[in-house]
């Protein structure tokens, strides 16, 4: 049973005296028929009260309907309207935000159709993004739209999949950046499976903005994403297109190459004589995290091709040798020792562990 409200506030809300409300009112304890009066009264400055009150009412655990009925009071409660002010329409746009993935779906006031300031229409495009991505298909790009993206999260979506799947389906750089992000975050915080994320990864290969593929490729070679291995034509087929994409793209291929096992696509860098100095250099070091004993002549000479291009990283790969137990034969003492004499920017100490 819900205990009325003592005549003091009963007289502050027919004063329309939000100062007395603020004061009395506490958003864990305030009975909803009082709220319900609040957040519908004809006097704004009461509104906003009674809006603020549900908001806080909302993200406060201990509230005696914290068990799953704070939404259902929301919903109960909430007004349709936009709010007759910007700060009104945000306390609004921000309830609407927190029923979330609640079914029945609420309906959203026409919000498109009001006056409203550029920060406040954002925040609204942001709902309706987050409850229908397909809105995606007819919202002319732009800053708006951009903005309610960024300031969107995987939590708080209603279909996190279906939005990823559309904002890569827009072919559009910047919603397919965020893509890129709601992905890892819908995929470390549970709410996408690593399948659907790592096809929607595969998908943004054929990116037309370099950094989004170069943000796909680092991301493709985690190791939850390795698993199972993709072909190395699909994870250097952006490096080798027209335009090549700059060095942060072919480094990131060669690195998602060899955590995928292809080392055919590292030895074959590092000994194309006419490639890209560091990516030869990157080439060799990541080597040492997959060759072996009867690899080590091979790495010789080829640092011996380019002492003071490749003598380091042959030696930082036969580091990477050492440490899982591989080390060099006795007839290949003496030219890794040439190649310590070639480069002298090499330690002593390194070449004699």
């Amino acid at each position: 049973m819900t205990t009325p409200p003592d005549d003091p506030i009963s007289d502050a809300l027919d004063r329309a005296d939000a100062g007395l409300l603020a004061r009395r009112l506490d958003a864990r304890t305030c009975p909803p028929e009082l709220l319900g009066r609040l957040v519908r009264h004809p006097v704004p400055r009461l509104r906003h009260l009674g809006l603020t009150l549900l908001a806080e009412r909302t993200a406060t655990p201990n509230a005696p309907d914290a068990d799953g009925g704070q939404l259902a009071l929301v919903a109960r409660l909430l007004p349709d309207t936009v709010g007759s002010s910007p700060e009104e329409s945000l306390l609004l746009a921000g309830l609407h935000t927190r029923l979330g993935s609640r079914e029945p779906r609420t309906r959203l006031p026409d919000w498109r159709a009001a006056a409203l300031p550029a920060r406040v229409r954002i925040a609204w495009l942001r709902i309706e993004l987050l409850g229908d991505p397909a809105v995606l298909r007819t919202e002319p790009a732009g800053e708006p739209l951009y903005r309610a993206v960024h300031e969107s999260a995987a939590a708080d979506a209603r279909r996190p999949d279906h939005l990823v799947a559309e904002l890569v389906g827009t072919g559009d750089p910047v919603l397919q950046a965020e893509a890129l992000r709601l992905a890892r975050e819908g995929l470390y915080a549970g709410l996408l499976a690593p399948a659907f994320v790592r096809d929607r990864l595969l998908r943004l290969l054929d990116a037309p903005d370099h950094d989004v593929v170069t943000g796909a490729l680092r991301e493709l070679a985690e190791p939850w994403a390795t698993v199972t291995p993709l072909s190395p034509s699909l994870l250097t087929r952006s490096a080798g297109a027209p335009g090549g994409g700059g060095a942060a793209l072919a480094s990131a291929a060669l690195v998602a190459a060899a955590r995928h096992g292809h080392h055919a696509v590292l030895w074959n860098t590092a000994e194309d004589p006419a490639g890209p100095p560091a990516l030869r250099r990157q080439a060799v070091e990541l080597l040492g995290e997959r060759v072996e004993r009867t690899d080590v002549g091979r790495l010789v000479v080829l640092a011996a091709t380019d002492p003071l291009l490749l003598a380091g990283p042959v030696l930082t790969c036969l580091r990477g040798l050492h440490r899982r137990g591989h080390f060099p034969a006795d007839r290949d003492a003496g030219p890794v020792l040439d190649l310590a004499l070639a480069d002298h920017t090499v330690p002593a100490e390194d070449v004699a562990t």
